[in-house]
This record gives structure tokens, C-alpha cells and sequence, in this order.
């Protein structure tokens, strides 16, 4: 009891060190959102990547693809079923928008 009230301070500031540490390493991850795809010929990861990752770096767009459907290597087949991340876009209202020589 003695030690407890003569260290009460840096027991305290340890143990909130503690919390925020732990709450810092704590990373809130959002559902992933995926569309399903199947492979057609000839598709690669990095062709995929390309056409899907919507301006998303190349290596982690196929790293989260081979982390979504738990593959050991990039090789994909025709005929494979892959979870792929799912574009976020926002909802256009096209009252906003004027085409290119459109006079006012």
C-alpha cells in the first residue's frame, strides 16, 4: 500500500501511456466493400489493377485483392471468382454539368 501511495503518479502516467498506446495502434477499419468478379482469359492481376483500381497504387490495389481471397501467390485462372474491391463513388447530379460549346 505504502509503495502504491508513493508512486501513485508514475503508475498513473504509465498506465495512461498504456491506454493511449493501445488506443493509437487501434485502427477503426471500415467494412471492405468488394464486387465480385470472374477471371476471363488472358486477365492478369495487373491488367485487373489497371482497369479497376481507380487511381489506387497498382501494388496495394492487388495486395488487398490477394488479401480478400486469401491467395498465396498473384497467378489467377480463367474461371476464378474474385472479390475485388468495390469503387466508393458519389452520387452526380448532372444539372451541374455543361457540355463542352454549350452557350449561355
Amino acid at each position: 500500500m505504502r509503495f502504491i501511495q508513493k508512486y501513485i503518479f508514475l503508475i498513473l502516467i504509465m498506465a495512461t501511456s498504456i491506454a493511449f498506446t493501445w488506443i493509437g495502434t487501434y485502427k477503426h477499419k471500415e467494412p471492405a466493400v468488394f464486387k465480385e468478379i470472374t477471371v476471363s482469359e488472358g486477365d492478369t492481376l495487373w491488367q485487373l489493377a489497371t482497369d479497376l483500381s481507380d487511381g489506387k497504387r497498382i501494388d496495394k490495389w492487388i495486395d488487398d485483392v490477394m488479401a480478400m481471397n486469401d491467395l498465396d501467390s498473384s497467378f489467377i485462372r480463367t474461371g476464378d471468382r474474385l472479390k475485388v474491391p468495390q469503387v466508393k463513388t458519389a452520387p452526380v447530379e448532372m444539372d451541374h454539368f455543361e457540355l463542352a460549346g454549350e452557350g449561355k
